[in-house]
């Protein structure tokens, strides 16, 4: 409690103010602004400083998922920032282990925005090449954190971007055009190869009695369609057939959640129900397949709760908000203009990573519970990786990871060389939402651990 409380008193006493023009020197210990990777384009970020005893912290980036959620929206205060959606300190925060930097990406996500309807990035790779030139600017304004380990952590969409990212960064660092000690990225739950992902769907939620042969041979026929036009080179026709797919799963279980197996099962309204924003945002989306995905996969991303506090006192408190942006605002254009890129897989970037890096930790982690990336189906991809430490890392032994103080197991890990991966236990696809003593311990472990 004692290490987070500076940012619970500075957040009360800036939420206090009547108006806050720029940042007090209460708030000392966090920094935020816009950068523009492009014309048209204004990229929000949220620095947390660690206050710990570490001398050399890392630098952890975190990469929300969507594509369109937001890092200094739901990964700050649903996951794992200084304090909750309701203000109230975290005593998981990563905050205790590394500096944390939270980016609305891509360009209009959260508190990002563009000012013209082509400034949208339409590929993965685009939105590589943004975060590079952020970082390019970032370090550069920040030569202090050019000596702190780097760390990319991400979760879902995020992670898909944090592979390709991953590639483009590691090149502009050996071409001298970005100085800092990038360290590793993390990609947890992650749709880095969708097409197998949606594979094991059937597989799994029989595994977990979800559907029963009957319903397991549906599912797997849906997959099979998604397959079919991913192969034609029909990229376009394979994210309907996932939407379709989408609500074949939905109808054959009664409704499960997406993001943890466990939690209620409720109808795709009900969901939407629980975030007036997405449904209010999804109007403009003339498309109805892209409407009923931004439907079902943002709608966590904008609860009520956490729509009312980020466009209320996190706005005020900020400061830097243009009148005519709102938090979330331009979610559902990020969303649509990546409908050419929801089905690809980035398994190649993740190959280079490995083949091409030595002393870059490339990490997997995934949690138990989660079925849009279920473990099943992200085994499945990291064993089609052309990696040649692959068998070795095959037939390696796992180990287990307990917390300290009650000894409980929480996950198991397996390396070789500089590739990780992580099972976690009872937790879904917001890992540290579910699990946030777990995850925490993953993150030191990560952090920490010398390969």
């Amino acid at each position: 409690m004692e290490f987070i409380l500076p940012y619970f008193l500075a957040l009360l006493l800036l939420i206090s103010c009547s108006y806050v023009h720029s940042r007090k020197p209460a708030d000392a210990d966090s920094d935020w602004g816009y950068i523009s990777v492009r014309p048209d384009t204004n990229t929000f970020w949220w620095l947390y400083n660690y206050q710990g005893e570490n001398p050399n912290p890392p630098l952890v980036l975190w990469l929300q998922g969507g594509p369109g959620g937001s890092g200094a929206g739901f990964g700050n205060f649903a996951e794992i920032g200084p304090l909750d959606v309701n203000l109230q300190p975290r005593n998981t925060t990563w905050l205790k282990e590394a500096s944390l930097l939270f980016i609305d990406n891509p360009v209009g996500t959260g508190f990002s925005y563009v000012t013209n309807d082509n400034a949208y990035a339409k590929s993965v790779d685009q939105i590589a090449e943004d975060l590079v030139e952020f970082f390019r600017q970032f370090f550069k304004a920040k030569p202090e954190l050019q000596s702190s380990p780097f760390y990319v952590f991400s979760e879902s969409y995020g992670g898909k971007m944090t592979a390709a990212f991953g590639v483009h960064m590691w090149k502009a660092i050996q071409k001298g055009k970005i100085v800092c000690k990038f360290s590793g990225v993390a990609m947890g739950d992650s749709w880095v190869h969708p097409e197998i992902i949606v594979e094991s769907w059937g597989r799994y939620l029989y595994s977990t009695s979800f559907v029963d042969s009957n319903g397991l041979d549906v599912v797997d026929e849906s997959a099979k369609a998604i397959s079919n036009a991913i192969a034609a080179g029909n990229w376009t026709g394979a994210t309907a057939l996932w939407d379709a797919s989408e609500d074949i799963v939905a109808g054959v279980t009664g409704g499960v959640d997406w993001y943890n197996i466990l939690n209620p099962i409720a109808t795709h309204g009900q969901r939407l129900h629980a975030s007036r924003r997405t449904a209010k945002l999804s109007r403009r989306i003339k498309n109805p397949v892209l409407k009923r995905l931004y439907q079902r996969h943002m709608a966590v991303h904008q609860n009520d709760a956490l729509d009312v506090l980020m466009n209320g006192p996190i706005r005020k408190k900020l400061g830097i908000i243009p009148t005519n942006v709102t938090w979330g605002g331009q979610s559902a254009d990020v969303f649509t203009n990546q409908e050419e890129e929801f089905m690809k897989p980035v398994t190649d970037s993740v190959d280079y990573l490995l083949k091409k890096t030595t002393n870059l930790k490339v990490v997997v982690y995934n949690g138990q519970l989660d079925l849009i990336c279920d473990t099943m189906g992200v085994e499945a991809w990291v064993q089609t990786l052309a990696w040649p430490g692959l068998p070795s890392f095959n037939s390696a032994k796992r180990s287990q990871l307990a917390l300290s103080d009650t000894g409980n197991l929480v996950g198991y890990k397996k390396t070789y060389k500089n590739f990780y991966f992580y099972w976690m236990l009872r937790g879904g696809h917001m890992l540290p939402a579910d699990q946030g003593e777990a995850s925490l311990l993953m993150l030191g472990d990560i952090i920490n651990t010398s390969h």
